[in-house]
């Protein structure tokens, strides 16, 4: 049975690439055909079955090829055949516990910045991928940075953040569903600030009312 991968990848192609027509296949016929430029070293055209073997194999190839899947990918995690969004989001919580916080208005700065670089990259990696596919996940990492904002350096601290921040991306409150209709790369994004927000919000409001009771559980 065809997992998600092919659902996610279904359609994979650029336009255009270096003079070589990139053929897009609808997800409805259950097919995929794709072709990477000539002078590169793998070209793979799946016929009526795609399995999810060929599949993977496609997208990492792509990634290979293509710097902007890959910072739209971050890196290997949107690799992961299992839950890239939650791998997006620990490569990120695992970075932010080992990189020192500057100072906030340099944070911001940064923040600006790569929202900016995510909405482009991942405009981008949906031409390709499909809108707010599966191994786009530079917005979990954008969401997870905003959701780690003035969390304590404590080990539990930094877990709860993760854990809220996976929790309001897939329930997706207080308007973060509705932002997914966005277009190109500002839909895929602005769910992901929203999960973020939330998740700062009530993680500070935790560890006030945590603060005020006198417990000393995160």
């Amino acid at each position: 049975m065809v997992g998600d991968w092919h659902h996610q990848a279904i359609g994979l192609g650029r336009a255009d690439v270096d003079g070589v027509r990139v053929e897009r296949c609808s997800p409805d016929v259950g097919a995929l055909r794709s072709r990477l430029a000539a002078h590169h070293p793998l070209w793979l055209v799946v016929g009526h079955v795609a399995d999810e073997a060929a599949v993977r194999l496609l997208v990492m190839t792509a990634w290979q090829v293509y710097p902007d899947l890959r910072l739209a990918m971050l890196g290997p995690a949107g690799l992961s055949p299992i839950a890239p969004a939650t791998a997006g989001s620990a490569l990120v919580t695992a970075i932010a516990w080992f990189t020192p916080v500057p100072a906030l208005p340099v944070f911001l700065a940064c923040l600006a910045a790569g929202t900016a670089i995510a909405v482009w990259a991942a405009g981008e990696a949906e031409k390709d991928l499909g809108h707010d596919a599966g191994p786009i996940v530079i917005d979990e990492g954008i969401g997870q940075t905003i959701a780690l904002m003035f969390v304590p350096h404590r080990l539990l601290a930094f877990v709860a953040a993760f854990f809220l921040f996976r929790l309001f991306d897939i329930w997706k409150p207080l308007g973060a569903r509705e932002a997914q209709v966005l277009p190109a790369g500002f839909g895929i994004v602005a769910d992901d600030v929203i999960a973020g927000i939330t998740t700062m919000l009530v993680l500070q409001g935790l560890l006030w009312a945590q603060g005020r009771m006198g417990w000393g559980l995160i």
